[in-house]
């Protein structure tokens, strides 16, 4: 029993501790833990709109620095909205606040603007935001310290006053409903701001600065800071761990950097050997972004160093190295590159080509002008059809693009996606390239290239195919499996000798593969082998008269064996 028993009570701990795990991490971190200049956070405070549909447009503060201040790079707010923003807020500093002007003051000393899904980032959201008093210097339930940061710091001086205002730039970024609240000290009805006698809120209402009792005694609960108080951590955040990632092109890296300045970050994908590292991407503003070159081969993963680091490996030993772990995928922008039926990352969409009937090129007989193809699509039941796009793109042989709307047709508008019928042109000179894509709202889901060729050999077969001497005999005979071999092989061998064809172009039989050049484009011209070369054609004359022999004899043996076979009495299932 007491086995039994601790074995409960170690489950019950564990639930519980992954239960406290689980809220820790779900709840998102506002502190800071670095120190601020000037902090106004009293116990006794309430909870204002700051952005309340085109007649709030923003609120702003009034500071004094410290005594010993002498940068200014972030603010922070105690926040809680209760609807998305949709459109951008600016975040400025001023010297001092000044009526007529959407930005705050008319000559900024800095600003910085923040999109809707920044802010929507930023700011928590809660329909219990005017619920009630969440003040004082700690997150509460719903309000929360939201740190807005400027790029660089701003020069100022000490105890001096200063204004900085977070509010819409211009009249088109004014939002349509009730965003935000804020919390600030009680105002009037606990007396003036006596623990920040030099503090001063305003809203602004259209282009108009507001000064009416409240904003002349009440102060919002902020604080200041002359360096980052969440400084970045250093991390790629583009692309994502296990995206994936076409080989052979260029790719955005981007990410998060502690240390500010150029050419301080290079970009790998050896995680063994960092010595070749180019250190060519600058870390602005916390951030960093530069273009890496994805070949797929080798260690499929991307590493990101700042020139500080003391990183051999992959291991980070001091924050400044950072890698992610990537998906090769071979698809194609355009032709022709590369491409392969990869269905990890086509995710359920297919476009199949139903008639006619081919691998990746199909030939038409001589003097086509085109063929009729039949396309069906497979696409999730969930799909909207109206945001599902086919293309064809045409390309020549020099991967010049002739049409890149060929076909442009939503699904939509088809009248049936399993049977879509498309007519493409064909020619007699060259050899035209299409590739196929479907698209969803966009984003490429299938795609894939082939050619249609047409013959350049006029062939004029036998007229008269049953020309036996015993006609139904014949077609009693082929009957049988071991003559319609030999009547196969017999009117194959005599069409080949007899019919007549037009003049073949010395060059029709020479093969040659296009390759990536060193510039990365695919035009470099590969010869493998060629069939009009003068030694090439000596060579095969010469021997021509033997294969022949040799492929009659076999033959011969081959019918001489089979007929013995048939009238040894185990004939099998030969009808």
């Amino acid at each position: 029993m007491y086995t039994q028993l601790t074995r409960k009570t170690k489950m019950i701990l564990s639930i519980l501790f992954s239960v406290v795990v689980f809220f820790v991490f779900l709840t998102p971190a506002h502190a800071s833990t670095v120190t601020p200049d000037v902090v106004f956070a009293p116990n006794s405070n309430w909870n204002e709109d700051m952005i309340w549909q085109s007649n709030k447009t923003g609120r702003g503060q009034v500071f004094k620095t410290g005594a010993s201040t002498t940068g200014f790079k972030s603010a922070a707010l105690k926040l809680c909205r209760s609807a998305d923003f949709t459109k951008p807020k600016t975040f400025t500093l001023c010297s001092t606040a000044v009526n007529g002007y959407y930005s705050g003051c008319q000559t900024p000393l800095a600003s910085k603007t923040y999109s809707a899904s920044d802010l929507n980032a930023l700011i928590p959201k809660s329909m219990n935001c005017l619920g009630g008093n969440e003040g004082g210097p700690n997150d509460g339930i719903y309000f929360k310290w939201v740190y807005f940061t400027l790029d660089n710091v701003v020069t100022v001086t000490p105890n001096t006053n200063y204004f900085f205002l977070l509010n819409s730039s211009v009249y088109a970024d004014d939002e349509s409903q009730y965003v935000l609240a804020n919390m600030y000290n009680n105002c009037n009805w606990l007396g003036s701001s006596a623990d920040y006698t030099d503090g001063q809120t305003y809203y602004y209402a259209d282009f108009n600065r507001r000064t009416d009792s409240e904003g002349a005694v009440c102060d919002m609960l902020f604080k200041t800071y002359s360096s980052d108080p969440n400084p970045p951590v250093f991390a790629i955040t583009s692309p994502l761990n296990n995206d994936p990632e076409i080989r052979d092109t260029w790719i955005t890296v981007s990410g998060t950097c502690a240390i500010a300045g150029n050419n301080r970050i290079g970009l790998t994908n050896n995680c063994e050997d960092f010595s070749n590292i180019t250190y060519n991407i600058d870390c602005v503003g916390g951030k960093f972004s530069g273009q890496f070159y994805y070949d797929g081969l080798g260690d499929k993963r991307i590493v990101a160093r700042d020139i500080s680091s003391a990183s051999t490996d992959c291991m980070d030993y001091d924050d400044q190295m950072n890698f992610i772990s990537v998906r090769t995928i071979e698809v194609i922008n355009g032709y022709p590159n590369d491409w392969y039926f990869n269905f990890d990352y086509y995710n359920d969409y297919d476009i199949k080509i139903k008639s006619p009937t081919f691998d990746t090129a199909l030939t038409l007989p001589y003097g086509s002008t085109n063929a009729v193809f039949n396309f069906q699509f497979v696409y999730p039941s969930s799909s909207t059809l109206s945001n599902l796009n086919f293309t064809i793109k045409q390309y020549d042989s020099n991967s010049n693009l002739l049409n890149g709307s060929y076909i442009n047709k939503l699904l939509s508008a088809m009248s049936d996606t399993n049977n879509y019928q498309v007519t493409l042109n064909a020619s007699s000179t060259i050899p035209l390239h299409y590739v196929v894509q479907l698209t969803n709202s966009g984003v490429m889901k299938r795609q894939y290239p082939f050619s249609i060729y047409v013959s350049d050999l006029d062939f004029t077969s036998n007229a008269d195919t049953t020309n036996y001497l015993f006609p139904r005999l014949v077609e009693a005979l082929k009957k049988k499996i071991v003559f319609n071999y030999f009547f196969a092989f017999h009117d194959g061998f005599a069409n080949m000798f007899n019919a007549s064809s037009t003049a073949v172009n010395s060059t029709s039989l020479d093969i040659v593969f296009k390759s990536v050049s060193a510039d990365k484009q695919y035009n470099t011209n590969i010869q493998i082998f060629s069939a009009s070369d003068p030694i090439v054609k000596s060579f095969a004359n010469g021997i021509r008269p033997y294969v022949t022999a040799i492929l009659w004899l076999l033959f011969a043996i081959y019918t001489i064996l089979r007929i013995s076979h048939l009238f040894s009495g185990n004939s099998g299932d030969d009808k």
